[in-house]
């Protein structure tokens, strides 16, 4: 998926443990984080993650 730019993903871990979301960012640095809520949480965090990231940039 893409927000702002950015690229990321949310998978859903084995078991159904919860989601995993990862930020890939053009400087080749990345972030993650797993959330044992929902898929639309992970979403959240991911994009939550870029604004921070892209306000800092500026």
């Amino acid at each position: 998926m893409e927000y702002k730019g950015v690229e990321y993903t949310v998978v859903q871990m084995a078991g159904g443990a919860g989601w995993k979301w990862e930020v890939r960012f053009d400087d080749g640095k990345n972030k993650s984080g797993v959330t044992p809520e929902s898929r639309e949480l992970a979403i959240k965090l991911a994009e939550y993650e870029i604004d921070r990231v892209v306000k800092d940039r500026k």
